[in-house]
């Protein structure tokens, strides 16, 4: 576990979601109009679907909350920590930069960031939202 413990804590999985932002280029993005969508490499891939087919309004993720926690922060980027079924999902965005990368982060990491990003009031509870592709 030691190679991980940068990562178990939220300013470790923050900071290593601002060097993937950092580093993205226009040829790995995955929306051809202005959202510039970009997903982490382990990114579940029905979700990733499940968003890229609405990306123009983010659903699944499109929650009123989010966009309420994003409007309060004056930095860029703005970022949030959401809770899904299965994970976990940092959400940054930058509105300069006119992208926006959904990082993927496993339940055992994210369950130690959630408190600190509730505490931060930038945690959303979407845990209504699976990223299996399972019929109901």
């Amino acid at each position: 576990m030691s190679n991980s413990t940068n990562e178990t804590n939220l300013l470790g999985v923050i900071t290593q979601a601002f060097i993937t932002f950092s580093s993205m280029q226009e040829l790995d993005c995955v929306d051809d109009g202005t959202q510039g969508l970009f997903f982490s490499d382990s990114f579940p891939g029905f979700l990733r679907q499940q968003i890229f087919n609405n990306h123009e309004t983010l659903e699944p993720l499109n929650i009123d909350t989010i966009a309420t926690i994003l409007s309060q922060q004056d930095v860029e980027p703005r970022w949030c920590f959401i809770r899904v079924l299965n994970g976990y999902i940092l959400f940054m965005r930058s509105e300069e930069q006119c992208k926006t990368l959904l990082q993927w982060v496993e339940t055992d990491i994210g369950k130690h960031c959630a408190e600190e990003a509730r505490q931060q009031n930038r945690f959303v509870d979407a845990s209504h939202i699976s990223t299996q592709d399972s019929e109901n």
